[in-house]
């Protein structure tokens, strides 16, 4: 939860961070690759590639389907 809520005050660095540690702690935590997935769509302009594995890998470990990503 801090990466998105470091992600909401703009604190781009802690939130990016975050997101990887709890990655790093458990490779298959769905939500952590999902909302790595949306902070990377929201750089300008936006990590697309970068965005679509994390977003890919958070579907394969069961998150649902995201019309808006």
């Amino acid at each position: 939860y801090l990466g998105i809520v470091a992600g909401r005050k703009q604190w781009h660095d802690i939130s990016e961070a975050s997101l990887r540690k709890a990655i790093e702690l458990d490779p298959n935590y769905a939500d952590a690759h999902f909302n790595l997935a949306v902070y990377y769509m929201q750089h300008n302009p936006p990590a697309t590639e970068v965005a679509r594995r994390h977003y890919q890998r958070a579907l394969d470990l069961g998150a649902p389907h995201d019309p808006i990503m």
